[in-house]
């Protein structure tokens, strides 16, 4: 787990398992692996930030490596733009959703990778603005295809996931509402925000959703220091968990398994380990003991 802004956890992202080689055993390169993109994020930081000056200046908003190819990093930042950057060599490929100097200057609050399918070649990166817009981009092009405008203006979107098989995507922010969205034809077609039952929705803002691997559970996180966990189909919240202080994408489902990840904004119990089926905290982790 990569966790970013010192030990307050905003927003974190796994990386990625190595490259399957022939020593795929050898935990010493798995070491050097990590070692390696830790460092690209750390020389990204530095190369890219603490020379600019205060006019100049922009900041990381989300961080999403490639899950599947593992060989890029896409950066969300304030000024609305998207850096991809390749792990590798930690050369910057290029730049998405550059603005004018008239345009308007928004935030990225949220980026994902589209699963790889078997019958498509294209790899899309989906990005989430604070203008509540999700625009789908060809990275390795620079190509915007599609965008799906809000509703209403202010829909603030700060987090997004896909389901496994990427019929589905889960996009969520300021309005307190999961929306869902069929990937295929890149519409709305349900939305959870269930109201007068005995386990409500979020009271704030919500900073992250992520599906489990059947698609039908979701996973969310306010700032109203709870985290659901709902029922797709039938848009119940069917498991409530008090005490996370979710301020950004810090949630992760084990998969596999039965756990919920969740990082905290704040230097004490920030990262924690929770049972999906009873709402039960199973382990806090320090984290002096994992690599920041």
């Amino acid at each position: 787990v990569r966790c970013v802004q010192e030990t307050d956890l905003v927003y974190m992202d796994i990386i990625p398992p190595s490259p399957a080689h022939s020593d795929q055993s050898d935990n010493d390169n798995k070491q050097l692996y990590h070692d390696n993109i830790v460092s690209a994020l750390d020389s990204i930081y530095t190369l890219e930030f603490r020379r600019q000056t205060p006019v100049q200046q922009k900041f990381i908003y989300t961080v999403k490596f490639d899950p599947e190819e593992n060989k890029y990093i896409a950066l969300g930042f304030s000024d609305g733009s998207i850096g991809i950057y390749k792990v590798s060599n930690l050369e910057k490929f290029g730049t998405l959703g550059e603005s004018s100097v008239l345009e308007e200057k928004l935030p990225i609050g949220a980026l994902r990778w589209r699963p790889k399918l078997t019958m498509s070649k294209d790899r899309l990166l989906v990005a989430a603005g604070v203008d509540g817009v999700i625009s789908y981009w060809q990275p390795l092009t620079n190509k915007l295809v599609h965008s799906i405008k809000p509703e209403k203006k202010f829909s603030d979107l700060l987090c997004l996931d896909y389901t496994k098989d990427a019929t589905r995507l889960a996009a969520a922010g300021r309005r307190r509402a999961i929306k869902i969205f069929d990937d295929e034809k890149r519409v709305l077609c349900a939305k959870l925000r269930p109201k007068g039952q005995q386990t409500p929705g979020h009271s704030n803002r919500i900073f992250a959703v992520k599906f489990d691997e059947t698609g039908k559970t979701l996973v969310s996180g306010s700032w109203d220091m709870t985290v659901k966990v709902w029922d797709v189909n039938s848009g119940t919240v069917v498991q409530s968990i008090y005490g996370p202080e979710i301020n950004g994408e810090a949630i992760d489902v084990y998969s596999g398994g039965d756990l919920i990840v969740t990082g905290s904004h704040r230097s004490k119990e920030a990262l924690q380990l929770w049972s999906l089926s009873y709402g039960k905290l199973v382990e806090t982790i320090e984290l002096s003991l994992i690599h920041i």
